[in-house]
């Protein structure tokens, strides 16, 4: 867990001129020593996959423990809310996910959903063993996107999904 004031990162902690070096909640440090910082999403709202609020998911995926689970039955989207309602076109952006568990490979590919259009892909499919990966795509389709988007398809394996970002480049 880290220390945020608002969307600022707090590094350092006084208590009247001495610096505090660790804080706990309890018994759960909170601040310094070897606390490793909340995961970012970026765009996407609920890219850690704690329960299935904020995404959409196809008939194949389930969440559960904090992933997203791909059953390789059917092709399928997870579309995922973001930030501000919405993703501005004639962008550049880089997904970023963790992939586990593939029982081959993950048949995957990063999309756009649009209102009336459906999920327009960014990337051909790739299919990706276990491990974390980076897609940069532009975003230029003459109109805004309302949601980010994984789709996975058949073929390749079942396999979770997890840590999933979106950033502009």
């Amino acid at each position: 867990m880290s220390i945020k004031l608002g969307n600022t990162d707090i590094n350092k902690v006084y208590l009247g001129n001495t610096e505090i070096t660790k804080a706990y909640l309890g018994t759960t440090e909170i601040f310094g020593g070897n606390v490793t910082p909340a995961f970012d999403s970026g765009l996407i709202i609920n890219g850690t996959f704690d329960d299935a609020s904020n995404l959409t998911l196809g008939s194949a995926w389930s969440i559960a423990n904090g992933v997203a689970s791909f059953d390789d039955t059917v092709t399928g989207n997870i579309i995922f809310d973001v930030v501000d309602g919405v993703i501005p076109d004639y962008t550049d952006y880089t997904i970023t996910f963790t992939i586990s568990n593939a029982t081959t490979v993950a048949r995957v590919r990063p999309g756009i959903f649009e209102e009336g259009q459906g999920t327009v892909p960014m990337a051909e499919y790739a299919n990706l063993s276990n491990g974390t990966y980076s897609i940069s795509f532009t975003y230029a389709q003459g109109i805004n996107g309302e949601k980010a988007a994984i789709t996975a398809s058949t073929g390749g394996g079942s396999f979770d999904i997890d840590n999933v970002s979106l950033t502009i480049d």
